[in-house]
This record gives C-alpha cells, structure tokens and sequence, in this order.
C-alpha cells in the first residue's frame, strides 16, 4: 500500500511538472487577462465622429486596430497615453498616424503589462477612449 501512495504522488508530480515545462495549465482561462479588448473612440468637442481601437495579444505583443468613422484622409497622431480622455497624459505607446480613418500597429507590451497601467486613454485627432477597470 505505502509504495502505491508513493506511486500516485511520483505521477502527480511529474504531471504538474509536464504543464510547468510546456507552459500550458490544466485550464486556459486560469487567468483573468483578456486576449482582446475594444474601446469605443468617441469624437471629441462635440463633433459626432466615432471609432472603435481593438487591441489583440498576438505572441507576447499587442496588436493595436483604429477604426474610425469621419476622420480625414490626411496622416493624424495616434497613442496610448496615461490617463482619461478628459485629462491625457503622457504617451505611453505611440501609434501609427490613422490615414482615411484606419491604423494598425504591433506593441511590445503584454495585456498584464498594460492593465498594470490603467486607467489608459486612446487618443487620436479628435478622438478619445479610454481603458479603465471595470
């Protein structure tokens, strides 16, 4: 009996062992992290413009989408700065300008990274969002 215990905490271990070496976890939604987060970008004084930046972690990196509805077709500066919409402060992450209401650009940060600084503001000409917890 004692060497069946001894067995059965041998293969314990060594399965505990197997998902810390892969790096899997006996569930994927272990952690409370999203891997996807959209904020509604709402034009700012008053000018009815809206969009939307979807952020994406993609391998350790965030891919970071601007949609927006009404911007002009000149190159416009985009971020992710410290702070809310209605007090932005410094530039965290500076974005590609949005050129004919679209922007695309790949971060070297991580979700865990990011909400570590929130709340976060995303801004781009005449636009505004912001990431808070909820």
């Amino acid at each position: 009996m004692k060497k069946f215990i001894i067995l059965v905490v041998v293969i314990i271990i060594l399965i505990l062992l197997g998902y810390a070496l892969r790096g899997n976890y006996p569930c994927d939604n272990c952690w409370t992290t999203p891997k996807s987060v959209t904020i509604t970008l709402a034009g700012q004084n008053n000018s009815g413009k809206i969009g939307e930046a979807i952020l994406t972690e993609v391998d350790g990196q965030i891919k970071v989408e601007l949609k927006l509805v009404g911007a002009t077709s000149d190159p416009q500066p985009a971020s992710i700065n410290r702070g809310r919409c209605d007090a932005v402060g410094e530039v965290v992450y500076p974005l590609s300008p949005v050129t004919n209401g679209s922007s695309v650009t790949t971060i070297t940060a991580s979700f865990l990274a990011l909400e570590t600084n929130l709340p976060l503001a995303v801004s781009a000409h005449n636009f505004c969002g912001n990431w808070v917890l909820e």
